[in-house]
């Protein structure tokens, strides 16, 4: 069995992976996505550690919602902090694909 993951997995991040200009001169910022094709819902997972916001469940602090939108709005940022973010797909069964 094979998995084509380009039909489950998010696409089109804003901010991009790995972009160190986002402006958030106001202290906030709104991600969005698109979403996979047979999404459902998306799990949010927000967090300034790599590793925590990667290893997050949706009972970890770095999990923020499940939501059906394709934008999330952060509020409370600092120009001079990293931010990590992921967003899991979840499908109409109920099955979770990591982002």
């Amino acid at each position: 069995y094979s998995q084509d993951y380009r039909t489950v997995r998010f696409g089109g991040p804003t901010p991009t992976d790995a972009d160190m200009h986002v402006a958030a001169d106001a202290g906030s910022l709104t991600m969005s996505w698109t979403a996979a094709s047979n999404a459902k819902s998306h799990n949010v997972y927000f967090g300034t550690d790599s590793a925590t916001v990667n290893d997050a469940s949706t009972s970890s602090a770095a999990y923020k919602k499940n939501q059906t939108s394709t934008s999330y709005a952060v509020t409370g940022l600092n120009n001079l902090t990293t931010y990590y973010w992921r967003i899991d797909e979840v499908d109409n069964s109920g099955k979770v694909t990591k982002g």
